[in-house]
């Protein structure tokens, strides 16, 4: 599965692109201080792993994370997609967007260009009925995201990853009515 954007390719990821995938992300402290329970850069083992659970997410179900390529210089620059929190208290079935993008790619959009289309696939092929996103509070680009997406901020909370969390939600019924709605 691939969705493709203005200015983004989305793949499923492969082994080989381990090592572009952490220089990307996990090889970069400022990048892994914006990502839950991520203040300290894991190694390339790590990251293969990641990979990994990324690629039997596809196999579970309908969706993953995708590795995430600008198509002006074709190089890998982060991920998105879906999944379900895996760290909850109580035990959830919710489903979150998920994204992180290398520093050099900030503040262009591109994050947000690739959210758009990962929750585009999640209420339109997999029929999802609502998606989460969860930012470190302190986060406010990766929040930012999240409202432009039109989700609905919940407030802080401790439920996900062990952590304090931004929390947000976007029902597939709120989505339909934004993409609906005459453009602004």
């Amino acid at each position: 599965m691939q969705l493709e954007t203005e200015r983004l390719i989305l793949r499923q990821f492969m082994p080989a692109d381990a090592e572009a995938y952490h220089a990307a992300v996990y090889g970069d402290p400022d990048v892994m201080t914006t990502i839950p329970r991520g203040s300290v850069p894991p190694s390339i083992e790590r990251t293969r792993q990641t990979i990994d659970t990324f690629l039997e997410g596809w196999k579970r179900q309908a969706f993953g994370g995708w590795a995430v390529f600008h198509k002006g210089d074709q190089r890998l620059i982060g991920h998105c997609g879906l999944q379900y929190i895996s760290v909850a208290s109580p035990p959830t079935d919710e489903i979150e967007v998920f994204y992180a993008i290398a520093k050099p790619y900030w503040g262009q959009g591109l994050t947000t260009e690739a959210a758009r289309a990962t929750v585009a696939y999640g209420f339109g092929t997999c029929q999802l009925d609502q998606i989460a996103a969860l930012a470190v509070p302190e986060n406010t680009a990766s929040r930012r995201v999240m409202e432009k997406l039109g989700m609905t901020y919940q407030g802080i909370t401790n439920r996900f990853y062990d952590t304090d969390l931004a929390y947000y939600l976007l029902r597939r019924e709120d989505y339909q009515q934004q993409q609906e709605a005459p453009p602004q």
